[in-house]
């Protein structure tokens, strides 16, 4: 893409169905298609340096900018954040509807909100997908809930 991507630090964690936390890594993005694949590295590239997006997920892979120091320590401890909590519910909604039917579903519900709003931005923050992930990702207890629901973690567990 360009030079300045390929410097990047990114973190970069592939879910396993069951697991939570994610593990991340550090990856340089240079890399990322040893990784994930060239397809998904073309996708991440636009995604997180030409739209400034913070993460994507790329079922089964959380991809999150390294720019943000404080981003980083969270990620390499472990922790989670709303950050973490969006992407990982974005995981669970590619894993519970399917991953064509997901990526379907998400890019025609952006389309419509893009001809009903007429600005990228608008139409991407009224995405159903995005908004549900939003909505959880601010409340850990209604996260904590559906990561029970879907098995990630068991009835007894509870620290998010």
């Amino acid at each position: 893409m360009n030079s300045q991507s390929s410097d990047q630090v990114i973190y970069l964690a592939c879910w396993d169905e069951k697991t939570y936390p994610l593990k991340f890594y550090r990856v340089n993005a240079a890399d990322l298609s040893r990784h994930v694949g060239l397809w998904r590295t073309i996708i991440v590239r636009f995604a997180l340096f030409r739209l400034k997006m913070l993460g994507i997920t790329l079922f089964p892979f959380v991809i999150v900018r390294g720019d943000d120091p404080v981003a980083g320590i969270i990620l390499e401890s472990g922790g989670s954040s709303s950050l973490m909590r969006h992407e990982f519910v974005h995981l669970l909604q590619q894993w519970k509807t399917g991953r064509t039917r997901f990526y379907f579903c998400y890019l025609w519900n952006w389309m419509k909100e893009f001809f009903k709003r007429r600005n990228w931005l608008e139409a991407y923050l009224h995405v159903q997908y995005e908004v549900e992930a939003r909505d959880l990702a601010s409340k850990p207890l209604h996260f904590q809930k559906l990561l029970k629901e879907c098995g990630v973690i068991s009835k007894k567990k509870s620290s998010v």
